[in-house]
């Protein structure tokens, strides 16, 4: 009895139209609802992919920073042990000036032949071009005897600036972690 009251009231066009516009309605809030799902998913599918990417590419850098350390550990030796040419402590007194150009084709060896100068930071570089230009700049002048020591100081400095570079390379002057425990 009620639908008769409200069919009459109403009129039965005028309910079909309320019927087909709450089933329109409810069709379209379940279009949206699945419309959402779906973009959700496949929002939540790119996060997965970035975050499987980023992932392989922070693996990637640190295999090659691994990689790059342990080319450079290999050949960074040979360049410290050349530098010995002129010690801090105790002095050398012998060091002669063809004993620096000896070090200086030594260095050039080792850059080119060797390969060294490949693994070298750009900081690094920057240090091994002045000791080279240092040494250099000293040679043309001096080609005979002893060092002096203006020059013996001027070497030792940029070769103390080229050990450092290489530490820092390196990372071996690092303190060690500390324990947690």
């Amino acid at each position: 009895m009620p639908w008769e009251v409200i069919l009459t009231a109403v009129g039965s066009s005028s309910l079909t139209a309320i019927i087909i516009t709450i089933l329109g309605l409810t069709l379209a809030q379940k279009f949206i609802e699945q419309g959402i799902a779906s973009a959700a998913r496949n929002f939540e599918s790119s996060l997965i992919k970035a975050e499987d990417a980023y992932r392989k590419a922070v693996d990637l850098n640190a295999q090659i920073d691994i990689h790059l350390r342990e080319q450079r550990i290999k050949v960074y030796a040979a360049i410290w042990q050349a530098t010995s040419i002129l010690p801090r402590w105790p002095r050398a007194t012998d060091v002669t000036y063809s004993d620096i150009l000896r070090f200086s084709e030594t260095l050039r060896s080792w850059f080119f032949a060797e390969q060294g100068g490949m693994w070298l930071s750009t900081d690094a570089r920057a240090v091994y071009g002045d000791l080279q230009e240092t040494i250099w700049q000293i040679l043309p002048q001096r080609a005979e005897g002893v060092i002096t020591t203006e020059d013996y100081e001027a070497i030792l400095a940029k070769c103390s600036a080229l050990r450092k570079e290489l530490t820092n390379d390196l990372l071996s002057r690092r303190a060690a972690p500390s324990n947690p425990l």
